[in-house]
C-alpha cells in the first residue's frame, strides 16, 4: 500500500547522491554491486530508516481496509486496534475502553518506531563511503565532495590501490 510513497522517498534520496562517487568508484573497478551497498545503500540509510518507521505505523493502524472489506463491521477474528477502536466508541458507546485502545496504540507505535530506529542505528558515521577492502571513496574526492555529510577525521583511510 505504501509502495508508492517509499519509491518517492528512495527516488529523492537516490538524486541528492553526488555522481562523482559513483565515477571514482567506477574508475576505481568498482562492480556495480559494491556501487549499491558500499555508496548508495549507506548515503540513503536516513531514509530506510525514516521508511521502516512509517511501515510499521501503517501496519499498527491499519484500518481503512477491514473496516470496508468487512462491511463496517468486522467480526472478532478480523478486528485490528483501529477497527476495535472505532466499534468501541461509535457502535457500543464505551469511550473509555476506546480512549484506552488510543493510548495503547500510541504507546505500542512509540516503543516499535524507537525499537526500529535504533535496531538501524549506523554507530560510525564518519566512514560511510569506506568499508574494509579493495573500493574505497579517495579521501579528497569525499572532503570535495561531502564536506557536511561526513565530518570528522579520515585518518582511517588509507588510500587508493595502485593498478597497472
Amino acid at each position: 500500500m505504501a509502495c508508492g510513497f517509499n519509491l518517492v522517498l528512495y527516488l529523492a534520496a537516490m538524486e541528492g547522491i553526488d555522481p562523482q562517487l559513483y565515477e571514482a568508484a567506477e574508475l576505481d573497478g568498482a562492480p556495480a554491486w559494491w556501487q549499491f551497498f558500499g555508496i548508495t545503500l549507506p548515503l540513503i540509510w536516513d531514509v530506510v530508516i525514516i521508511s521502516a518507521v512509517f511501515l510499521v505505523i501503517s501496519g499498527l493502524n491499519a484500518f481503512e481496509m477491514i473496516w470496508l472489506l468487512t462491511s463496517q463491521d468486522p467480526s472478532s477474528a478480523s478486528h485490528t486496534l483501529g477497527t476495535l477502536m472505532i466499534t468501541s466508541m461509535f457502535k457500543e458507546f464505551q469511550i473509555g475502553r476506546a480512549a484506552a485502545i488510543a493510548v495503547i496504540m500510541f504507546v505500542l507505535v512509540l516503543t516499535i518506531s524507537a525499537g526500529v530506529m535504533r535496531g538501524l542505528k549506523r554507530e560510525d558515521r564518519n566512514d560511510r563511503c569506506a568499508r574494509p577492502g579493495r573500493f574505497r571513496v579517495s579521501r579528497a574526492l569525499v572532503g570535495a565532495v561531502l564536506p557536511a555529510t561526513l565530518p570528522g577525521s579520515f585518518s582511517r583511510w588509507s588510500g587508493w590501490p595502485i593498478r597497472p
